[in-house]
């Protein structure tokens, strides 16, 4: 296991988009200490503010320190486990390819934005555009898993095309705006413009929304026969929540856009 911890809180940003376990596991510590990062506007070095020890051969880093700070852990990852422990910043785990991420607090905006496959699973909360687009015209999330157990904030999967994300508590505007494909799951609370201008894919609410559907048609109350396998999933993981066997009521939108869309609400 490669160990890299926080010298001391940073005075600006810092960014570690290119330290991932598969890019590293032929270096040797000094080697990665080299490996240049940026603090701010200008170029640094990793071991200018984290202490580096341990062997990068088994794919396993694990980042300590207060790393409210520090963007992009796990960026781009295609391999390997990164334990994060505490809470981390803006990034994690975007534009990843695979493996998993574990984050034992909070994190910043844009978890696991555009990634394709994977696992991220953060044990607190997380900020706006989870599993979202990083830039205007890109796909959101295309696949794997993101999991949050708190809150997160908003845009929860704009523009996301497949895959899974389950936020444990609430969930902030604009769950699902733009939404193409894949499916969301929120236990907690949703704010208003759930589903927005939604073509395909599907939300399941498993609180009342407060606000109304406009774009959306009734279809009825239906049982969800693919919640098991959800919640077998989330079982797997070690996620705290899981759907049950319940009655949903089911709205098809956006009509707006002449979306085929699911937003699932408990009944």
């Amino acid at each position: 296991m490669l160990n890299l911890q926080l010298r001391e809180p940073p005075p600006t940003l810092v960014e570690v988009f290119q330290i991932v376990p598969d890019r590293l596991a032929g270096m040797n510590v000094d080697q990665i200490m080299e490996l240049p990062i940026h603090l701010g506007n200008r170029t640094a070095r990793l071991g200018d503010w984290f202490s580096v020890s341990g062997d990068a051969s088994d794919l396993h880093h694990c980042w300590t320190g207060d790393l409210t700070n520090v963007g992009g852990l796990g960026h781009g990852m295609s391999a390997g486990w990164i334990q994060i422990k505490g809470d981390a910043g803006n990034h994690v785990g975007t534009r990843m390819s695979g493996g998993t991420i574990h984050v034992s607090g909070s994190a910043g905006n844009y978890v696991g934005a555009e990634m394709t496959d994977g696992l991220i699973h953060v044990k607190g909360n997380a900020g706006n555009f989870v599993g979202a687009a990083c830039d205007a015209g890109r796909s959101g999330q295309n696949g794997g898993a993101i999991l949050i157990e708190g809150s997160a904030g908003g845009r929860v999967g704009s523009s996301m095309r497949r895959g899974l994300i389950a936020i444990g508590g609430d969930a902030g505007n604009g769950c699902g705006y733009t939404m193409n494909a894949g499916t969301i799951v929120v236990f907690g609370k949703v704010q208003e413009r759930v589903g927005l201008e939604m073509t395909r894919g599907t939300i399941l609410l498993m609180q009342e929304p407060t606000s109304e559907f406009a774009g959306f048609i009734d279809g009825g109350q239906h049982p969800m026969p693919v919640a098991n396998l959800i919640d077998d999933y989330l079982s797997e993981t070690g996620f705290s929540k899981l759907i049950g066997q319940r009655l949903f009521r089911l709205l098809h939108g956006d009509m707006i856009r002449g979306g085929r869309g699911e937003v699932l609400i408990v009944a």
